[in-house]
């Protein structure tokens, strides 16, 4: 019996683990100095995505976000981790958006200038390590009511100078995983959409 707690104790450490800053202050990214919302408004010229992982779920594995653009080259955004959230700042119009981790999702955004679009990160059980979807949290859908906690509860991250270097060195591993993934996407007909008239005015 003994024996048996033991390895689900082990277990349950593997994937719930708990979100120390301290583990999840990747190089490539900088904190805020504390926790709260920190949301500008988009300017009347610029859209303003902001990616929030504001659950513990997942792990401290990083979900890197990029933008996907016609040709399939990725241009690195940020990282986020347990209790972050980003702001990414876009022209308006249509953009797609990647995550990867252990495998790849996307997400078609269709943003209009002054407006603000988040999207939630959100963890899913991988193989070996935790996967991530990008979902909109739009009013209407099932996680607009958390947004505001989220953000209160949670960090700013900026990428660093590192993020770029650190893209470059593995860019072809990132590159493999969203070629892979893509196609399966592409031809899902419940693929995630953002319209513009999801945007609002602020956080």
């Amino acid at each position: 019996m003994r024996k048996t707690l033991a390895l689900l104790a082990i277990a349950l450490s593997v994937f719930v683990l708990p979100a120390a800053p301290a583990a999840a202050k990747d190089k490539i990214v900088t904190y805020a100095e504390k926790e709260g919302k920190d949301v500008p408004t988009a300017g009347p010229d610029e859209s303003e995505i902001v990616f929030i992982r504001g659950v513990v779920l997942g792990g401290v594995v990083a979900a890197t976000i990029y933008e996907r653009h016609d040709d399939g080259s990725l241009t690195f955004i940020t990282a986020v981790y347990p209790k972050t959230y980003a702001v990414h700042k876009v022209a308006p119009g249509k953009h797609i958006f990647a995550v990867a981790s252990e495998a790849a999702d996307f997400i078609e955004v269709n943003v209009s200038a002054g407006k603000t679009y988040p999207i939630v990160v959100t963890p899913r059980m991988g193989v070996w390590k935790a996967r991530f979807s990008l979902l909109s949290a739009a009013p209407g859908t099932e996680f607009w009511e958390k947004v505001p906690t989220w953000l209160e509860k949670s960090t700013r991250v900026s990428p660093s100078a590192a993020g770029p270097e650190w893209f470059d060195k593995n860019k072809m591993s990132v590159l493999e995983k969203a070629g892979e993934y893509w196609p399966k996407w592409i031809a899902r007909e419940d693929r995630p959409i953002v319209k513009p008239e999801d945007g609002v005015d602020g956080l």
